[in-house]
């Protein structure tokens, strides 16, 4: 990653994410930016 971070898009492609992996990228991207595009709404 660099220090410009807008407009920035992280991709995880994962059926069933590791909860450690999702609580490390909600802490560094704030868990209003975390979208799951898998959700069922």
């Amino acid at each position: 990653m660099t220090k410009n971070q807008k407009n920035l898009v992280v991709f995880y492609l994962k059926s069933n994410p590791n909860p450690q992996i999702l609580k490390w990228i909600k802490e560094k991207f704030g868990e209003e930016n975390v979208i799951n595009l898998g959700a069922e709404k």
